[in-house]
């Protein structure tokens, strides 16, 4: 079930573990903005904790997974009851492009964002007035999907824990806190693996520099910085 689509009608859904989950922590994601402790919740405990959550919503644990259905009597979808957008709050979303992936990203007019990612959700917030985001761009839909991708790559996404980036593009630079001589190895040998047409070349050799202290990956190769540079050699077909 796609909780960021109130186009989505159905009242009742069977929902995996990743759903359900995703339903808690976002429970657990507002708490903290109130500056509330967090529920935890064990598997067994989730159709009890939601059915709290969400008095017009009933929830049965099926096995592996759990029905949720709209009780009789109640109005709206699943989606709106129990969803992360509804019909009270306006949010405006785009899709963020990552090479030939890419991720839906959903801005609330409460300050809460939502990144869906395939059936996998993230919240963040974020301080757009979506009234004044529409303004500017005179309520052009193209003009606000720019906007929004351009907000969210240049200043949600540097602030994140684990931050998106584009593996196509040039002058990506990533750094690691930790690893091991074997982990950066076994890195830098995953960049050659994964470099776009690799597959065209044959009997190549492919020199990396890595830096011990950090790592730059940059136009499909690793380029040293400080604390002197190890060389990791690799050879043969692709």
């Amino acid at each position: 079930m796609d909780f960021t689509n109130l186009e989505e009608k159905a009242r009742e859904a069977t929902l995996d573990y990743g759903e359900t989950e995703s339903l808690v922590r976002f429970l657990n994601f507002q708490r903290e903005r109130r500056g509330e402790p967090p529920i935890p919740a064990d598997y067994g405990q989730l159709c009890e904790l939601l059915s709290k959550i969400h008095p017009e919503v009933e929830f049965k644990l099926d096995g592996h997974r759990i029905i949720a259905r709209v009780k009789d009597g109640a109005g709206g979808s699943l989606v709106d009851l129990i969803g992360f957008v509804n019909s009270n709050i306006p949010h405006l979303a785009t899709t963020i492009g990552f090479g030939s992936d890419g991720f839906e990203a959903v801005f609330r007019a409460d300050g809460i964002a939502v990144i869906k990612e395939e059936s996998w959700y993230e919240f963040f917030e974020h301080e757009l007035d979506l009234e004044e985001v529409k303004r500017d761009c005179e309520n052009d839909r193209d003009a606000i999907n720019d906007y929004l991708q351009d907000h969210f790559n240049e200043q949600i996404s540097p602030q994140m824990e684990d931050p998106f980036f584009d593996p196509s593009g040039e002058d990506c630079e990533l750094y690691f806190e930790t690893g091991s001589q074997g982990e950066l190895e076994r890195l830098m040998k995953l960049f050659i693996l994964t470099e776009p047409d690799i597959e065209a070349y044959e009997d190549e050799e492919v020199r990396l520099y890595a830096a011990m202290g950090r790592a730059r990956r940059k136009s499909g190769s690793a380029m040293g910085q400080n604390r002197g540079v190890d060389q990791i050699k690799t050879s043969g077909e692709t």
